[in-house]
């Protein structure tokens, strides 16, 4: 799955060619992207699965789909509700980050004001993002980063391993398929009516903006953990990642480079 971290880095770099609603595009494309992911994690890396706890999860976030729609706010009832949901997620047997998926759906988003009993100038989704945003920048994913990222190199031919069916594999998933893939969604949601692009995004955007989500670390790094058991094939997984993302990376730059700077970003 993309990695936004990096995929709005090389955004910026490239200043006014890229308009807003391409960079809102490549946004919403790598929440989509990593909901897909998670969603592929939890369907086909589940071994068995316990009906009672999947329900009680179920349950869980079905307390706080009410609670949504009857306007109850409270953290101290969707915080204890959504740990629920996640342990029993995970009791199932289904991968549990799928639950995180349903539960930041149905946190309240909105305001408390013209709401009656409440006057919160900060939604309770707002606040709990303030609240885990250090946590989880400058904690959580640096040691995600450095468990996971790590490849034992000693000993190893670098072209071998590079060319390795598995690395190639890998690689040739993140930049052609990506590059193909969004590239050509786009082109049907287009053509059927389905969507519109965005107001000064034309088609050399979109493909440019579709090989930069083949930069992919972070959730890439986590699947490629549940694919293999052995270390050396694991290994040749997160090389074909890294030579994958800086390909997709340096492809995506030179293609958006070819646009012109947008004037949407003067008026």
């Amino acid at each position: 799955a993309t990695d936004i971290a990096f995929a709005v880095g090389v955004v910026t770099l490239l200043g006014s060619r890229i308009p807003l609603g391409g960079r809102l595009f490549l946004l919403a494309l790598a929440i989509v992207d990593d909901i897909g992911a998670i969603v592929v994690i939890a369907i086909f890396y589940t071994e068995q699965v316990s009906i009672a706890d999947l329900a009680l999860s179920m349950a869980s976030l079905g307390l706080m789909w009410g609670a949504l729609r009857i306007g109850f706010r409270s953290l101290f009832f969707h915080i204890p509700a959504a740990l629920a949901a996640w342990f029993f997620l995970l009791e199932s047997g289904v991968h549990p980050t799928l639950s995180g998926v349903a539960i930041g759906l149905l946190i309240p988003v909105g305001s408390g004001y013209g709401e009656g009993a409440s006057n919160e100038p900060l939604s309770p989704l707002h606040r709990l993002e303030t609240a885990f945003h250090p946590w989880s920048s400058f904690a959580i994913v640096p040691i995600f980063a450095l468990a996971n990222a790590g490849v034992r190199l000693a000993g190893v031919d670098l072209v071998e391993a590079v060319t390795n069916r598995v690395s190639l594999g890998v690689s040739v998933g993140l930049i052609v398929g990506k590059t193909a893939g969004i590239t050509l969604f786009t082109w049907l949601a287009v053509r059927f009516g389905i969507g519109v692009l965005p107001r000064a995004v034309g088609w050399v955007h979109v493909v440019g903006l579709a090989a930069l989500a083949g930069i992919g670390f972070t959730v890439s790094l986590f699947v490629a953990g549940l694919s293999f058991t052995d270390a050396a094939t694991t290994d040749l997984a997160k090389i074909g990642i890294f030579v994958g993302s800086l390909l997709a990376g340096t492809l995506g730059y030179l293609i958006l480079r070819t646009s012109p700077a947008s004037k949407q970003e003067e008026t």
